[in-house]
């Protein structure tokens, strides 16, 4: 046991699992390329980086037939692995709003975290 500063008394508290800021520019998975991914208060760090893209690419199909013109802005907040609010803005309305769409139906690491989707090549 872990004794609490200046007592006899052990302390009983439960580790808290560590949180972590992360950006990577440019990651790729199957053929799906995510832009400035950048996360607040994830779990596992780089680690939570890899899942994201991997998760994301697994959705490359739904994403592809939103037939975005132009760059997609994409922010979200995920609680218990269940995405708790989303965000998707670009000059092209109609893939956004697809987008969006997509992204309210993942489940996704815990954390805050935004992106860019580039139009399918």
């Amino acid at each position: 046991p872990v004794f609490a500063e200046g007592g006899d008394e052990p302390d009983t508290t439960e580790p808290t699992q560590s949180t972590m800021t992360l950006s990577i520019g440019t990651m790729e998975a199957d053929g799906f390329t995510v832009n400035a991914l950048s996360c607040q208060n994830v779990e596992s760090g780089l680690g939570a980086g890899l899942m994201i893209v991997a998760m994301l690419s697994k959705r490359k199909a739904e994403f592809d037939a939103c037939k975005a013109t132009k760059d997609v802005q994409i922010g979200w907040a995920a609680s218990q692995g269940q995405v708790t609010s989303v965000s998707a803005a670009s000059e092209d309305n109609a893939a956004a709003t697809c987008v969006e769409s997509v992204l309210k139906t993942m489940s996704l690491p815990n954390g805050e975290c935004s992106a860019v989707l580039p139009p399918p090549s």
